[in-house]
């Protein structure tokens, strides 16, 4: 055997072996890159018609650590991220609704503020049996709603300290 046989032998063998780790890389690749739901709590609500992930991974609410102004609360309290699908033919109204989780919950309702897709901001006191606001999503369609809570610090008191505060948000279909 001649060494440039041998040498174009170990070349081809370099070359597929290549081959084969990029195909391997970019298939890896590729099916991570699908698998959007990895860190998702997927819910499904009633009469089946929306599906509804919780991006963060879970529908209990993300609230600011410390008490903060509603200025600040309303541009970086924590991004709780829901995901709505309508897998029907026709419009679905649906309302996106906080429910309380906790047993020892901070008492007035005033002083917890809710913002969705970075519009004004609310007291859950103003809220209408806890209807953070009312959505209308067209047939095979998708909507993407941040939601930032957050505590104010313009009324929090010294008793509110240790309170632990639960929250959790649900997709209710009209």
């Amino acid at each position: 055997m001649k060494l440039s046989d041998y040498f174009r032998k170990k070349i081809y063998f370099f070359i597929i072996s290549l081959f084969f780790v990029l195909l391997s890389v970019s298939m890896a690749t590729y099916s991570l890159s699908l698998s959007d739901v990895g860190d998702e709590n997927i819910a499904s609500h009633v009469n089946s018609k929306l599906l509804v992930k919780y991006v963060s991974g879970s529908d209990v609410l993300d609230v600011s650590e410390y008490p903060i102004s509603n200025e600040v609360g309303s541009r970086y309290a924590p991004i709780n991220l829901v995901k709505v699908y309508n897998n029907s033919d026709e419009t679905v109204k649906y309302d996106l609704v906080i429910n309380t989780t906790s047993l020892n919950e901070i008492d007035d309702l005033h002083k917890i503020y809710v913002s969705v897709n970075n519009e004004s901001y609310n007291s859950l006191a103003s809220l209408n049996d806890g209807t953070i606001q009312s959505f209308r999503i067209g047939a095979h369609s998708e909507d993407t709603i941040d939601v930032r809570i957050w505590i104010s610090k313009e009324y929090i008191e010294e008793s509110d300290f240790g309170d632990y505060l639960g929250l959790k948000l649900s997709i209710r279909e009209k």
